[in-house]
């Protein structure tokens, strides 16, 4: 699990995270859990992330006004950015 946030955002919202993103095996069953849960998630499919990965969000009225990210790490080596 990552956790990100910055100094800005600390300072006005009491230390609270942003954003967290959660690494995950399959990121569309994962999302379809969350919805079959009354979630909402961002993209109807996931979307290409940095690295060849998967990502999608969990709303952040869905989650205590953070942002949730889903990270499905790509298979294989990442792509090279040339």
């Amino acid at each position: 699990m990552v956790v990100a946030s910055n100094d800005r955002h600390r300072a006005c919202c009491n230390d609270r995270s942003q954003q967290v993103a959660y690494t995950v095996e399959d990121v569309e069953a994962v999302a379809e859990t969350l919805r079959d849960r009354g979630l909402r998630v961002l993209y109807d499919r996931a979307r290409r992330g940095t690295a060849g990965s998967l990502v999608n969000f969990v709303h952040p009225k869905d989650a205590g006004g953070v942002l949730v990210e889903l990270v499905q790490p790509a298979s294989g080596p990442a792509p090279s950015p040339h």
